[in-house]
């Protein structure tokens, strides 16, 4: 029986895999990591699902193109609420890997589960032209509000 505690050496992983069918994915880490499973993120099925446009893409005024960069449309507010709907195309793998986890006789104890961090998201909103100071306050809301 897998203990309720990490214990060091526990082996995870980083999340993004190179998968596009989400279901395999998921099925591959239930398999190869069952005491800490990571929900998989999958940016070779689409560039929505990478590591920017993952977490960005459902902010208001934050176009994603359909190569993955991010671009900013006029209307960006930056202190407009941060909507954390998860949804298909972004987060496939996320949803594929609640579903398999529903499915099993006995769930995991614990998953791994990642966001975009608020500096790599502060960085790509400079990049996009939202000014530096507020660029990294920014980042830091999106990521804090989808963890």
């Amino acid at each position: 029986m897998p203990s309720t505690v990490l214990a060091a050496g526990m082996a995870t992983a980083i999340g993004s895999l190179p998968h596009r069918d989400a279901a395999a994915a998921s099925a591959l880490v239930l398999r190869c990591l069952p005491e800490l499973p990571a929900a998989p993120q999958l940016p070779n099925r689409t560039v929505r699902e990478g590591v920017l446009a993952q977490w960005l893409g459902g902010v208001d005024g934050v176009r994603v193109a359909d190569d993955g960069m991010i671009a900013l449309d006029h209307r960006l507010d930056l202190n407009a609420a941060i909507c954390t709907e998860l949804h298909a195309d972004r987060h496939a793998g996320l949803l594929a890997f609640v579903d398999a986890t529903s499915a099993l006789p006995r769930p995991p104890a614990r998953v791994k589960a990642q966001v975009t961090g608020p500096l790599t998201l502060g960085v790509a909103l400079a990049r996009a032209g939202v000014p530096e100071n507020e660029a990294f306050a920014f980042g830091a809301a999106v990521s804090r509000s989808w963890a």
